[in-house]
């Protein structure tokens, strides 16, 4: 059995050695550890008061000990975005010398407030490293307040199929941010194009609370089948 969650939580009986056992087993203690960051943050002098996006790090990082974990997130620059930013956790194949491919990507959010229209990039880039195969899994692990899914943005969370063009429109606003003109730069950030179709499958959940409140953790698996692209303007428009 767990501990209850609080300071001085027993690390050791919350690992897992498979990233499979992220999605069987693996959310619950996640979620303790996070529960347990909270708690110490509550009564800090210093901010933040309360746990964020690294607690859920730190948490992910102790339950997934077992496997080849890169110790720092890995940049990426692919041509077709190359402005996408560094992924949040790599985790390499366990028992072998090999260091070409990676097992898998793995991109985090922390959802307290405002925050859930960010998991629009992390679909996209997702499904880029998906279809360019620079991890051999695409993933997605999503902590979100239950009234950040009661938002449009918990559709961003559903498993389902997109076409891409109509995900732009969908959710322009959560994308355009990140689309745009420096003033030293001839050339938007990014993308340049994205995959035709995302596929998004809910893998896990699991539901939590924290200060009474209600959290979910949710792992996203992202796939984008086919050879074909969409052009994306600096407006963050196909």
């Amino acid at each position: 059995m767990l501990p209850t969650g609080r300071p001085g939580l027993d690390e050791r009986c919350c690992r897992v050695t498979t990233l499979e056992s992220l999605v069987c087993e693996g959310l619950e203690p996640t979620g303790r550890l996070v529960q347990a960051a909270d708690d110490r943050r509550r009564f800090s002098p210093v901010r933040p008061t309360r746990a964020v996006e690294r607690d859920l790090k730190t948490a992910l990082r102790t339950v997934l000990e077992g496997l080849r974990l890169e110790s720092r997130e890995r940049s990426i620059a692919p041509n077709e975005w190359p402005r996408v930013g560094p992924v949040d956790l790599v985790f390499q194949h366990v028992n072998t010398a090999d260091e070409g491919r990676a097992a898998a990507f793995v991109e985090l959010k922390w959802a307290h407030t405002d925050v859930l229209w960010h998991v629009a990039w992390d679909l996209a880039k997702s499904a880029l490293v998906a279809r360019l195969g620079l991890a051999e899994r695409a993933v997605c692990v999503v902590g979100a307040l239950e009234s950040e899914r009661r938002t449009r943005y918990g559709a961003l969370l559903a498993e389902t199929r997109r076409e891409t063009v109509q995900f732009l429109r969908d959710f322009h606003e959560a994308m355009r941010p990140f689309c745009f003109h420096e003033a030293a730069r001839e050339h938007p950030t990014g993308p340049y194009r994205l995959p035709t179709i995302m596929e998004i499958a809910v893998r896990c959940e699991h539901r939590f609370q924290v200060r009474s409140l209600p959290w979910t953790l949710t792992v996203l698996e992202v796939g984008a089948p086919g050879d074909e692209w969409v052009v994306v303007d600096e407006r963050g428009r196909a």
